[in-house]
């Protein structure tokens, strides 16, 4: 893990769901919805609870379209957050995995999986089905639904991480402290995920769900396949949440 700066220095692309026109400057926050708009910005209410920050320029819903939780779509704004807070990046440890229990196209079993990880990511790191990565477009709590079917179907002999989707507010370490493992059930690290990355071919690039969902091959040398997490820590010494 290491950290990157000051999160209230920078603006952020973050994606964005909303029906309606949003203004110049208008306050945002996390989705708050299931199936609906977990995982992107929404406009706020009026409590301005949770928000993240503020529209950098104006949002043309007609011109520009918005996010989809199932995948399809994925239109990200510029946001600046409206508190201070170090900006933090960890990647996900690729040894620290959960066992698949079972699979029926589109849908995951995990046994004891967490609820709410919709827009969040799975890739299998061994067993049959190796190298793939997917979007999850809805979850309960044991199982998941992908935006597509695995190219090779998953049974009880993978394995795979999951990438913590934008906002989530609970992560797990690994054993050393220095990445983000995988558990099924949610973790016990209480951050707020800011936005995730896939690295390979030397790129760093924003996951994106019309772009990544469905890589296949990714476990090959040649690829060099990373993934990471940049967050803030919402629990520390000087600003317990507890």
């Amino acid at each position: 893990m290491r950290i990157l700066g000051k999160l209230g220095e920078q603006q952020y692309k973050i994606p964005v769901y909303s029906a309606s026109d949003i203004a110049d400057g208008a306050l945002m926050m996390p989705g708050i919805t299931a199936e609906t708009d977990l995982g992107v910005a929404i406009l706020s209410d009026a409590t301005g609870a949770d928000a993240f920050g503020f529209m950098s320029g104006t949002y043309d819903v007609s011109v520009e379209g918005t996010s989809s939780v199932a995948g399809t779509t994925w239109v990200t704004k510029l946001l600046k957050p409206c508190f201070e807070a170090t900006l933090c990046r960890a990647e996900i440890d690729q040894t620290d995995t959960v066992a698949v229990t079972s699979y029926s196209a589109p849908t995951v079993t995990i046994s004891s999986l967490e609820d709410d990880i919709d827009t969040s990511w799975l890739y299998t790191t061994s067993g049959t089905g190796l190298g793939q990565l997917e979007f999850v477009t809805t979850s309960a709590s044991g199982s998941c639904t992908v935006k597509t079917a695995f190219t090779t179907a998953l049974d009880n002999t993978t394995y795979l991480v999951k990438i913590p989707r934008i906002f989530h507010q609970v992560v797990k370490p690994n054993s050393a402290m220095t990445k983000l493992g995988t558990d099924a059930a949610a973790g016990t690290w209480t951050v707020c995920v800011i936005q995730t990355w896939i690295s390979r071919l030397g790129n760093l690039e924003l996951l994106n769900p019309t772009t990544h969902a469905g890589l296949t091959g990714l476990n090959a040398s040649s690829q060099q396949t990373a993934f990471y997490a940049d967050f803030v820590v919402r629990n520390n010494c000087a600003y317990t949440v507890d």
